[in-house]
């Protein structure tokens, strides 16, 4: 894409918000002889009209994206840009475009090719969404307090999402995930990071190649749950109402499955097994192909 135009969907919404005018500080000139490090900053920061109800996409590059839910009618943007001359600074804008269906779309534009130390962080705070898409090439991501399927994706950084209304799809190249208390699906995947998924409804598929997994239902998920890594131990609980058989596999681990629920399907060796939890259900599955498995059946909580 070619960051020196207005994306097409910007000029078809009518409206585009640049950050540039706005700087709430700038850094002093570093001096010459720093090559193409991208020592030029600045952070500035818009506010664009509430819609309920609606979906919001952030995009940026070599940058940490941050959404939360905030208060009052109007959605506040904060970002921190840092470019490696003066001019490309000045020149780079935060933009922001309701499109016609009610999606709020945040992206950074830079003047030419963004240069490779060149970066962005963005903050979103916002009173309510239907749904979040947040992408960045090298950077962390942070989601709380909303509503509707997140769909966060980053080429080389952790992903954090805590309290959400919805599904969750937190893909990673290169990172940890972290996902507390979502209402709905979580589909998480990396390359290499540890993924923890706390107080989750699902069903929940999880796949990294060298790190450990740890899940927790909510007492009344019935799952199911396919977790698959690599290089790590899986620790697994779920609640009273999980129904369904789960099969359990490590090449150079022990397989321990605790709780009076979980009914030995045939004989179960030490590093794989079969069991029943209640009857009917989805089928689950764990494989791990360097750690141990363990899954805890808990008589109680949320």
């Amino acid at each position: 894409m070619n960051r020196s135009a207005v994306p097409a969907y910007f000029a078809a919404a009518g409206l585009v918000v640049g950050l540039a005018a706005m700087p709430v500080s700038a850094a002093p000139a570093p001096q010459a002889g720093w090559g193409d490090a991208a020592k030029f900053t600045t952070t500035r920061e818009s506010g664009v009209d509430h819609v309920a109800d609606k979906p919001l996409h952030v995009t940026t590059d070599n940058g940490a994206i941050k959404i939360v839910k905030g208060s009052g009618d109007k959605v506040h943007i904060v970002a921190k840009i840092r470019a490696t001359t003066q001019e490309r600074l000045d020149q780079t804008k935060v933009a922001t475009a309701r499109e016609s269906d009610g999606t709020l779309k945040v992206v950074v534009q830079w003047p030419s090719a963004r240069k490779a130390s060149e970066g962005c962080d963005i903050e979103v705070q916002t009173p309510g969404t239907d749904g979040v898409t947040a992408t960045t090439s090298n950077g962390s991501i942070n989601a709380s307090g909303l509503s509707g399927a997140a769909v966060l994706g980053s080429s080389n950084g952790s992903i954090t999402v805590d309290a959400w209304e919805g599904d969750l799809k937190a893909t990673t190249s290169n990172g940890s995930i972290e996902a507390t208390a979502i209402a709905g699906k979580v589909h998480a995947e990396s390359s290499n990071g540890r993924v923890r998924a706390v107080n989750v409804a699902g069903p929940v598929t999880i796949e990294t190649s060298n790190a450990s997994v740890d899940v927790a239902l909510k007492a009344k998920s019935v799952g199911p749950v396919t977790i698959e890594t690599d290089n790590g131990a899986v620790h697994l609980k779920v609640g009273p109402a999980f129904v369904g058989k789960l099969h359990a596999q490590t090449s150079n681990g022990k397989v321990t499955v605790s709780g009076a629920a979980a009914k030995p399907v045939g004989k179960p060796s030490r590093d794989e097994g079969t069991w029943q939890f209640g009857e009917g259900g989805k089928e689950s599955e764990i494989e791990t192909d360097n750690g141990s498995i363990t899954v805890e059946v808990v008589e109680s909580g949320d």
